[in-house]
C-alpha cells in the first residue's frame, strides 16, 4: 500500500526512523519501501493548524491508499494504562465555539454558526468507518484541544462536558475531519504517556509510551491494515 504516515514530532516516531536509517533508508528523501508498503513520513508540527496544513498539502500532491497518524496522548480514563497503545475510533474538537458573558461554553450551533461549511460542533464525535484488520489494539475515543490540560479544575470541567472522552490530543480532530471529507482510509494510534491531571512531567511515561507506540506501528506495517 502507498501510505502517508503523519506524526506531530520527530521524537514520537524516532525509534522507527532509526530502523529505517540503519537499513539505509532516509525519511528525508521521500518515499520509503518497507514490508511491502511505500511510506511517506510527514512530521506535521504540533496542533490543529500544523496538522491541517501538512495533511492537506500532501493529499493535494498525491493521494495515498491510506493515512496513519501516530503520537502520544494524555488519558482522562483511569482504566487506560500509561505506556499502552490504543486505536482511536472517534475524535472531536473540544473547544470549537465561544464563551458567553458568564463563562458558559457555547457550541457553533449555540451561536448560529453550526451549518457553515459543515464544521462539526464542539464535542460532535467523528467516527472512523475503517477498522484495523488486526484486532488486538483496544479502541478509545479522543478529544482535541488547542491547549493541553494542566489543572484539576480544567480536567474536571472537560470531563463533565464530554464524559465519553478517554484521551486528549492536539491533532486528532483535524486529522479525522480531513480524512472523512476526502473519503480516504485512515488509522490513528495513540500511546498514553500520562493521565490528564495537574501538569507534572515527572509522572509521565514518555520513553515507555514512545517505544511501545513504535513497536505497535512496526508490527502493524507487516499486515494488511484496513477493512471497511
Amino acid at each position: 500500500m502507498n501510505l502517508l504516515l503523519l506524526c506531530a514530532t520527530r521524537l514520537e516516531i524516532e525509534p522507527t526512523l532509526t530502523i529505517f536509517e540503519k537499513e539505509g533508508k532516509s525519511s528525508q528523501t521521500g518515499t520509503i519501501s518497507w514490508n511491502g508498503h511505500s511510506l511517506l513520513i510527514c512530521i506535521s508540527g504540533v496542533g490543529t493548524f500544523q496538522t491541517t496544513y501538512t495533511l492537506t498539502k500532501h493529499l493535494g500532491i498525491q493521494r495515498p491508499d491510506g493515512v496513519i497518524q501516530v503520537g502520544i496522548a494524555g488519558a482522562y480514563d483511569r482504566d487506560l494504562s500509561p505506556g499502552c497503545v490504543y486505536q482511536v475510533v472517534t475524535e472531536a474538537f473540544g473547544d470549537l465555539g465561544a464563551e458567553d458573558h458568564e463563562g458558559k461554553f457555547l457550541s457553533l450551533s449555540d451561536i448560529g454558526l453550526g451549518e457553515i461549511h459543515g464544521l462539526p460542533n464542539a464535542g460532535e464525535q467523528m467516527e472512523n468507518p475503517w477498522k484495523l484488520a488486526k484486532k488486538d489494539l483496544p479502541m478509545v475515543r479522543g478529544l482535541t484541544l488547542n491547549t493541553v490540560t494542566g489543572t484539576a479544575q480544567t480536567a474536571q470541567r472537560i470531563s463533565h462536558r464530554y464524559p465519553w472522552a478517554q484521551i486528549e490530543t492536539m491533532e486528532g480532530a483535524p486529522f479525522f475531519g480531513i480524512c472523512l471529507r476526502e473519503n480516504i482510509p485512515f488509522l490513528c494510534l495513540r500511546s498514553v504517556s500520562n493521565y490528564v491531571e495537574p501538569r507534572n512531567r515527572a509522572n509521565w511515561k514518555m520513553v515507555e509510551a514512545i517505544q511501545e507506540l513504535n513497536t505497535k506501528l512496526q508490527d502493524l506495517l507487516k499486515t494488511n491494515l484496513f477493512i471497511s
